[in-house]
Formats: C-alpha cells, sequence, structure tokens
C-alpha cells in the first residue's frame, strides 16, 4: 500500500532496494539465524523513501552476517544534501 499509486497528490513511497538493485528481489532478512521462530528464510523489512529523498540513495545492504537479531539490519547510505 505504501508504494501504490495514490490520487491524491501524494506521491507514493519508493522501495529503496529495487530503486539502487534494479528491481531485483531483496535477499533474506529473517530466518538466516533464528530458523526455530522462522523455518525459512525470506525479506520481510523493507528501506522506503520519497521521491525526493531517493535521488540522495547511494547504496543499500543487507547484513546477513550478524546474528544480533531475529531481523537482519539494513545499510541504506545517502549522499549529502
Amino acid at each position: 500500500r505504501l508504494t501504490a499509486d495514490r490520487n491524491d497528490g501524494v506521491a507514493p513511497l519508493a522501495d529503496v532496494w529495487k530503486h539502487v538493485r534494479g528491481g531485483g528481489p531483496c535477499p533474506p532478512t529473517v530466518g538466516l539465524h533464528d530458523t526455530v521462530q522462522w523455518p525459512r528464510a525470506f525479506a520481510c523489512d523493507f528501506a522506503l523513501a520519497t521521491p525526493r529523498l531517493l535521488r540522495r540513495v547511494r547504496r543499500v545492504e543487507v547484513d546477513a552476517r550478524t546474528m544480533a537479531s531475529d531481523h537482519q539490519p539494513m545499510l541504506v547510505e545517502l549522499a549529502t544534501a
């Protein structure tokens, strides 16, 4: 719903991963290390941005190595304004 076109003149949010990575699927963000709670790995965490902020996005990564949480952290690097 957040990325859907709106009819009220407000621009929808954009999926940062798709913008930077060319539309490929985001890697799993849960189920990599906590396989008891999450028996299968899948992406359920996303970074969204307004069109104005999207112009500043330079990089997006998912840290698959850390085991600090049941969700993997996402890094979004922005260019200075």
